[in-house]
Order: C-alpha cells, then structure tokens, then sequence
C-alpha cells in the first residue's frame, strides 16, 4: 500500500506498473500528484483486484476510461476525486458492478 505517500509521481506508478504486473492490490489514496499517465499505466497490472485511488485529485475523466479496461478488478475506492465529473463516474460505476466489481466512491461536499 501506498496511500497517503504524498512523493510518489506518475514516473514512481510507471515504474510499478512495469516492474510488478502480477500485482493484486494497490492503495494510492492521497498520492495527490498523479494524472491520468499514473492511472493509464496502470492496465498493465493484468492481476489487479483492488485499487484505491481515492483524493487523487488531479486525475481526470480520462481515467474512467483506463479503469474500465482492468479487467480483473474486483474492488475500487475512488472518492473525492475532485476533477472526476458526476457523469464519468456514473459511467464507469455502472460498467464495472455490471461485472460485479464492487465501486466505492463519493463527492466531496463543496
């Protein structure tokens, strides 16, 4: 788990994803300098079963689309991820629990 390691960069998740794609479980939550490079790169974890990519606030509706792609996601936090809009995330919220994928998310109260 890596939540709340405010030094960690896009370029530290690419070199993650590139070196341990048989990761299952990963906590990003409050890594508040990664964008949507951090989150594409992450297709590349094929054995991906949990994610929590809550407060990553500078992830877009980008990122929807690579999330959608991990296919053997079983769990996924992303709450208060302020630049994600309301529409993006229903989307994704309604791709992933069709194939049973359990989707924790909530706006923050502005």
């Amino acid at each position: 788990m890596l939540n709340g390691c405010t030094q960690l960069t896009d370029q530290s998740i690419i070199a993650v994803a590139d070196n341990c794609c048989l990761m299952e479980e990963l906590g990003l939550s409050g890594v508040g300098h990664l964008t949507d490079a951090a989150i594409e790169a992450l297709e590349k974890l094929t054995e991906l079963k949990f994610l929590n990519i809550s407060q990553c606030n500078k992830i877009t509706d980008k990122s929807t689309l690579h999330l959608a792609r991990l296919s053997n996601l079983r769990s996924l936090r992303l709450s208060q991820c302020s630049r994600l809009s309301t529409n993006a995330l229903e989307m994704l919220r309604t791709i992933l629990t069709h194939r049973g994928v359990i989707v924790r998310m909530e706006r923050k109260n502005k």
